[in-house]
């Protein structure tokens, strides 16, 4: 069976500092990256950079695995998809997947907020 082009959905999405997209109806998706004038990039010398394996430290010190769910459940990250063998190796990807969505600033307020007792890296 052919499709012509009357059978084609087409899309046109702006998404900013996501991690995923799915699109229910089998649609094709193309992917276009533009670099936009206020894109910063990413320093791996930086001082967030430098500090994060102390984060993971503290992470995996002050929470248990279903603290860590519900950490990535507050966060919009499917715990589950999370690669890694044991929990010192899935808060290391999940530091590593906000770091690198440029959301430093969601996670820091809110291990504070669950977490106030501690000097957070």
């Amino acid at each position: 069976m052919t499709s012509s082009n009357s059978d084609v959905s087409k899309y046109n999405i702006h998404i900013e500092n996501a991690s995923g997209l799915v699109i229910g109806d089998q649609a094709t998706v193309t992917q276009h990256f533009v670099t936009s004038p206020q894109a910063v990039p990413v320093n791996v010398s930086s001082p967030d950079h430098a500090r994060l394996p102390a984060l993971v430290d503290q992470i995996s010190r002050y929470f248990n695995l279903e603290e860590m769910r519900d950490l990535c459940f507050r966060l919009g990250i499917e715990y589950d998809d999370l690669p890694g063998e044991g929990k010192s190796a899935q808060v290391r990807e999940l530091v590593m997947r906000v770091q690198r969505n440029g959301r430093l600033s969601e996670l820091l307020p809110l291990l504070q907020q669950l977490r106030p007792h501690v000097q957070w890296a």
